[in-house]
């Protein structure tokens, strides 16, 4: 059964998807933390953490 997260905390590991959706597993559908993804988002993403989506 899947928890739903109420916070945040300082050792946790999160992981942002190439879907820009943040999770704290390594699946994109799966525990997902954040998924209001909009081109502001994006923004910060690309500019800000330097997000690069991967080239496979």
């Amino acid at each position: 059964m899947e928890v739903q997260r109420t916070e945040i905390n300082n050792n946790d590991v999160l992981y942002l998807q190439e879907n820009y959706v943040v999770t704290d597993d390594i699946f994109k559908n799966e525990h997902i933390v954040f998924d209001k993804v909009d081109d502001d988002w994006k923004k910060f993403c690309t500019d800000v953490l330097q997000f690069d989506i991967p080239k496979y």
